[in-house]
């Protein structure tokens, strides 16, 4: 061995310190908070804890503002003698009052947590409720924790309230109020609403809601990317405010208020609601004090209420989540079944984050859809005022073109050129865009005189006088990665992808096996793919699955996961029998036929 090389040693007390961490960390997550370990960042505190508001029905959580942290100190057990001892009320340990001190001017609760390896069980406290300026002159404080806060599901949501508490005293919220912009969307066009159609769906006896409007620039990309047909680039909502008690209070009346709405939609079609971060607002002079949560989106489909992102990616505890990293392809994103025979891809169809523009999928239907270019080189002048005089009378732009004499645009009123390309016309609602077409023979045969250029003379008098840079570009599939908790997605066009690898196999030895998969599936899946890839030295048996759109990610996969893994368990079994048969036979002959034996016909 090289005298370079050296045992590497480490105390008992560094893995009791470590699984008390992570002990208290996973019943954290199991209660909707979310913490991160500090690590060599440790000044006192071991867990950054996040707590996640929970939705009305337990389905989805939006995360808070309301952080706080966490102390973990572990004892092997505490009968034993050690830095935590037994008392009368519950247990004591001594803690630095230069670290006490530190707590007691933070901006954050912290909360201490004994954890007791043996039995696996916790205790816990908020050590500053116990401190007054005289007990700090020590260089220690004895803080009591007492034995009925058990660390669990309880006693967490008892952390939760003081935590909100906390916060609710340092923003004054007694003389504050919630607020938040609801922006509907039609799904899966991603159309926002124009103000009138927000008008028609705003209940006018609710004094808590109203009509706002906001500038696309001032709005997260993705938002202002939906497809807008407000003049001017504003995007219409709904401000949504009132005093209640707690945040989860307030989220249960948005939910309520969304649950609210109304409305008549065609088949395989839904709204979104993108829900702002809820900001706490003074009373006193309407200002911000600050913001309480993240952006989020929910969805109305059917008569229940499903949190976006959570209804396409959140997959029960027998998978975990894996990202594949490969050199020369793809990264893959899979979640694992426990039982590591196979995994999943999820996507959900989206915009791409690297291709997002505003509006650039409706600008090109813009083309055809609100201008039209005449050729007027066979009309004579009284012909081309009488064009002109049609235009103005039904509210329609007539546009004379510098260099070409012979070519007119008669467009909607409100298009035009500029730096940035055209304007969106200015029609009220969907509906009065789906009916705008000025590239219609239906609107040519209203002309009173001139003929319209064909496609190529179109574009090429479009790309000369109308500046128009957007790169169009379609929706495309989301990873997990890729899509924001807050963005609505296309739940009609989702993808699931079951796969594992195996040793490449005969297929046709093994057609009875797809068949029953198959005939399986047809009776609980209308989509589906089932197919087998073979590789060199691998194989890939590969089962696609699109989810109706009234079924969450995970409702689909649990109808269908036993079928695929029963097929993957039959191939690799089979495979195995019939390559010991393979080896006994060859065994058999071996060692019993003669060598000198010969078979004739």
């Amino acid at each position: 061995m090289s005298k370079l090389s050296k045992d590497v040693k480490a105390l008992n007390s560094y893995f009791t310190g470590n699984v008390g961490e992570l002990s208290v960390n996973l019943i954290y997550q199991k209660n909707n908070i979310v913490c991160t370990p500090l690590g060599t960042s440790d000044f006192g505190e071991d867990l950054l804890c996040d707590i996640f508001s929970i939705s009305k029905d337990n389905k989805a959580s939006i995360r808070t503002q309301f952080s706080f942290r966490t102390q973990v100190k572990t004892t092997e057990d505490i009968k034993k003698k050690g830095y935590i001892s037994r008392t009368a009320k519950g247990l004591s340990i001594s803690l630095p009052t230069d670290l006490l001190k530190i707590w007691d001017q933070s901006y954050y609760p912290v909360v201490l947590v004994i954890w007791e390896k043996s039995s696996n069980t916790g205790y816990w406290c908020f050590p500053t409720d116990q401190i007054e300026s005289s007990n700090l002159e020590n260089e220690t404080l004895s803080i009591s924790v007492e034995l009925s806060n058990t660390f669990g599901s309880n006693g967490i949501q008892r952390i939760r309230e003081q935590v909100e508490s906390y916060y609710n005293n340092m923003y004054k919220i007694d003389k504050a109020r919630y607020q938040c912009n609801i922006y509907p969307v039609w799904m899966p066009k991603y159309r926002l609403f124009t103000s009138m159609e927000t008008h028609e769906i705003f209940p006018d006896n609710n004094a808590k809601a109203k009509v706002v409007c906001h500038m696309a620039d001032m709005l997260p990309a993705f938002l202002s990317s939906y497809h807008n047909c407000n003049l001017g680039s504003f995007i219409s909502g709904i401000e949504y405010s009132n005093k209640v008690q707690s945040l989860e209070q307030f989220w249960t009346e948005v939910n309520d208020f969304i649950a609210g709405i109304r409305l008549t939609l065609p088949d395989n079609e839904w709204i979104s609601y993108i829900i702002s971060p809820v900001e706490l607002i003074s009373e006193i002079d309407d200002r911000k004090i600050s913001n309480l949560t993240d952006w989020s989106c929910f969805s109305v489909i059917g008569n229940n209420i499903i949190s976006d992102f959570d209804y396409t990616y959140n997959l029960n505890f027998n998978y975990t989540y894996s990202e594949k990293v490969r050199a020369t392809s793809d990264e893959q994103e899979f979640f694992v079944h426990s039982s590591g025979d196979f995994a999943v891809e999820v996507f959900s169809t989206g915009f791409s984050f690297f291709t997002r523009k505003a509006d650039f999928q409706l600008m090109d239907t813009l083309h055809s859809k609100s201008f039209c270019i005449i050729d007027i080189s066979k009309c004579n002048p009284v012909e081309i005022d009488a064009v002109a005089d049609w235009c103005n009378e039904n509210n329609y732009r007539f546009i004379e073109l510098a260099d070409d004499k012979d070519k007119i645009v008669i467009s909607h009123m409100f298009f035009e050129a500029g730096s940035f390309g055209t304007f969106l016309p200015g029609t009220t609602t969907w509906n009065e865009w789906d009916a705008l077409n000025f590239d219609s023979e239906e609107f040519f045969n209203k002309l009173p005189h001139g003929t319209p250029v064909d496609l190529i003379e179109k574009q090429r008098i479009f790309n000369k006088y109308f500046l128009h840079n957007e790169q169009i570009s379609d929706l495309c599939l989301l990873r997990y990665s890729q899509a924001l908790y807050s963005e609505a997605l296309c739940h009609n066009d989702r993808l699931v992808r079951f796969i594992t690898y195996i040793e490449p196999i005969n297929i046709n030895e093994y057609d009875e096996d797809f068949k029953v998969a198959e005939q399986n599936l047809k009776d609980i899946c209308k989509y589906f793919k089932l197919y087998y890839d073979p590789y060199e030295d691998i194989a890939d048996v590969i089962l696609e699955v699109q989810p109706l759109l009234t079924q969450s990610t995970q409702e689909s996969i649990s109808k269908v996961e036993n079928i695929y893994h029963n097929l993957i368990k039959s191939l690799v079994e089979d495979r195995e029998r019939r390559k010991n048969m393979a080896y006994y036979v060859k065994y058999r002959l071996d060692r019993w036929l003669p060598e000198n034996l010969v078979c004739k016909d």
